[in-house]
């Protein structure tokens, strides 16, 4: 899944993935951001609705997150090489975090 880590953290393993760029990241974080900007600007106008979607799409990134911290675990990497990335302590990463790792598929410390 991942390569093997490296000596000096994750942000060096995320840059060695082949199949994305970095300008593909921002593109993407960008695209989305713009998205749910809308959504926040459709609720801002009464659209009934869109609350609801709003709460959909937050579950959508919660489960994203978990994948992503599931990965990471699975992989090998430590509470300090997922707070590193998060910008946060390893204490603070395996109590926000640890309770969302897949016990079927990660490590749960």
């Amino acid at each position: 899944m991942f390569p093997a880590q490296p000596q000096n953290g994750v942000a060096s393993q995320a840059t060695a993935k082949p199949a994305r760029t970095r300008k593909d990241d921002v593109e993407f974080k960008g695209f989305a951001r713009r998205m749910i900007r809308a959504y926040g600007r459709r609720a801002a106008e009464g659209d009934p609705w869109v609350l609801g979607d709003l709460l959909s799409l937050q579950s959508e990134m919660n489960e994203a997150i978990a994948d992503a911290v599931t990965a990471y675990k699975a992989a090998g990497l430590s509470w300090a090489d997922i707070g590193q990335e998060l910008g946060i302590d390893r204490v603070t990463a395996f109590k926000r975090y640890g309770g969302m790792v897949r016990q079927d598929q990660g490590q749960a410390s």
